[in-house]
Parts: C-alpha cells; sequence; structure tokens
C-alpha cells in the first residue's frame, strides 16, 4: 500500500509444487502429475493495478480498506470491511465464495449485487466498491512469473536511496486517486516537506552523511503516516507525502508528528553534532483544482515556513476563498 495494497507475501501461502513427482510404489509407465491451478485475484481497476493475489489454501479472507484487511484495497470507495472471500477445498479443487460485509458501495460480480454468499467462476469480474478485480485460476509457475516481475516494476518505482515511492509513482498514481476522491466525496491532502539548510550538510560533513541524512529522514516520514498514506522522495532533499481522507488540519497534524520526529534525530559520532530540521507545508485539494496548482499552494506554503523561520508547518490558503 503503503502504500502496497494487494501483497503476494501479505497471506501465508504453501509454496506450490509444479509437479507431483513422487512415484507410487510399483507403479509402472509413472509420469509426473501437474499440480492443479490456484484460484487467484488480478487488481485490473484501482490502486496498484496488476497486483495479483494468490489465495490461499483454506480459510477465510477480509478485503477491505483498513489496515488489519488481508486483501487491502486503498480507494476510497472501498468501505474499511468490504467483502469476505472464503476458500474451501471440493474434491481435489479449490471453491472461492464471496459475500458482502454490509459495505457502503457494494460488491458485485459483473454487473450482479453479491446479496448472501456467491461462488466465483473462472474470470468472473469482482467490483468492490469501484475497485475491478479479475478471478483466475491459474498455473503456479503463471503465478510465479507474474509475480517476480511485479516485483522488478515495484523495484522501479522505488527511490534506490530512502525507498520511498518516486516523484513518476506519485504522477501516475494522482489523476486515478484525485478522481476517487471527488466522486466519493472526500477529502485529500498534501504536505511538502524541505530539508533546512541540507547544502550545509553535505558542506560541512560530506555527501555520505548527507545521504545518512536522508535515509533517516525518509525513515521518520514512514514511522508517522498511516497504512494509507504515500510517502515520496520528491527531489534532492525535498519529500512529500499525499494523504487520503485528511483534511487540512488532520494533515497539519501529521505534517507536526514528521516535523517533531525529524527535530528528534541524532547522528552520533559527528562533530560538531550534527542536527537537522524540515520546514512543510500542506494543502488540502478543492473543488475543481488542478494539480498544480494544488502543488503550487503547498508550496507556498511551505515557503512560508521557511520564511517564519524554518522547523515549522504552514497550512495553505484556499485560495477559492480569497
Amino acid at each position: 500500500m503503503s502504500v502496497n495494497v494487494f501483497s503476494d507475501s501479505s497471506i501465508a501461502l504453501s509454496a506450490p509444487s509444479t509437479l507431483v513427482t513422487e512415484r507410487p510404489p510399483g507403479a509402472t509407465g509413472w509420469k509426473p502429475r501437474a499440480a492443479p491451478p490456484r484460484p487467484t485475484l488480478l487488481v485490473v481497476k484501482g490502486p496498484d493495478r496488476g497486483t495479483l493475489l494468490p489465495f490461499p489454501e483454506t480459510g477465510e479472507i477480509i478485503a477491505g480498506r483498513s489496515e488489519d484487511c488481508v486483501f487491502r484495497l486503498d480507494d476510497p470507495s472501498v468501505s474499511r470491511r468490504h467483502a469476505r472471500f472464503t476458500v474451501q477445498r471440493s474434491a481435489d479443487a479449490l471453491q472461492v465464495h464471496v459475500e458482502d460485509l454490509g459495505s457502503t458501495n457494494g460488491t458485485h460480480v459483473g454487473q450482479r449485487p453479491v446479496e448472501g454468499s456467491l461462488e466465483l467462476l473462472d474470470t468472473d469480474h469482482v467490483h468492490v466498491g469501484d475497485v475491478e478485480l479479475r478471478f483466475r485460476f491459474m498455473d503456479p509457475d503463471d503465478i510465479r512469473i507474474h509475480t517476480g516481475l511485479r516485483r522488478e516494476v515495484e523495484a522501479a518505482k522505488r527511490d534506490a536511496l530512502t525507498g520511498l515511492y518516486t516523484r513518476r509513482y506519485i504522477s501516475e498514481r494522482l489523476p486515478g486517486l484525485i478522481a476517487a476522491h471527488r466522486r466519493n466525496r472526500v477529502p485529500l491532502s498534501i504536505a511538502l516537506l524541505d530539508l533546512d539548510y541540507f547544502k550545509a550538510v553535505n558542506d560541512s560533513y560530506g555527501h555520505v552523511q548527507g545521504d545518512g541524512v536522508l535515509f533517516a529522514v525518509a525513515e521518520a516520514v514512514r514511522s508517522c503516516i498511516r497504512g494509507a498514506d504515500i510517502a515520496v522522495r520528491y527531489g534532492g532533499e525535498e519529500f512529500a507525502v499525499v494523504l487520503p481522507g485528511a483534511s487540512d488540519e488532520v494533515a497539519a497534524r501529521v505534517g507536526e508528528r514528521i516535523r517533531a520526529a525529524v527535530a528528534r534525530l541524532a547522528f552520533p559520532g559527528t562533530q560538531p553534532p550534527l542536527k537537522t530540521t524540515v520546514s512543510i507545508g500542506v494543502a488540502t485539494l478543492t473543488r475543481g483544482e488542478e494539480v498544480e496548482a494544488w502543488f503550487e499552494r503547498a508550496d507556498m506554503a511551505l515557503y512560508a515556513a521557511k520564511a517564519a523561520g524554518r522547523d515549522r508547518v504552514e497550512i495553505a490558503r484556499d485560495l477559492s476563498l480569497s
């Protein structure tokens, strides 16, 4: 979520084996038997499109927006506990049933609303709120290939030094996120962060220590945000956090937690002792506002924080009210 919604490591799977190689005693003309296909869900529309989730052998799995859901769907149209998937074994095959958990926007299979428990069939499209999933039975080898490719794609979206998402990732993600939040009338905020006097850190302590500061700040940011928030290394010593569902007051409180966490960072062994601070500007997207104007307001609030003495959080003015 993270922003990782469906992680292939988020549930414990019994490792599938492509071939059953045990030879029965006294068997003649025996050939290895291919392992049966496994039920899976593929995100085809919504956050983290392309993520594949193989089902476990048996059990109940809850899908929703809550951080404790195994099927984590980070979209405002999804209820905190939205739907339940139940896996059962029948003879040598697995069956998956889905039921809605009284969600706000409902669960549908194709155009059919889910009422009670409904068995999923191969190639069914499941709509959990606005998120669309495709149900497929897949060969274990195909699952491994897909998840391996997915890991490579995920790695390309991450900044090599800090592990945060890249500016390119957030540029690709924002249009769908904004559309979803406007459709569901849920606030969306952003916090822009800039390290204070970072050039002096590189000049006085060297670039290796400077990289250490950037990594420590990224860790501090991660420790202060919610599971639905998206932390980004925006460029150089600049960071951004997208805050779904947060008003400007909530975003400012998150920003203050980050500011305080960065101010507490210590770097033992540096002489003179190294301390760092961060200035933060937050802005909530307004009705009809373009992305560039939204970011510009957050940037103006950031520079207001710098002008007011740094190491502080400023909330952007809503220019539509001026």
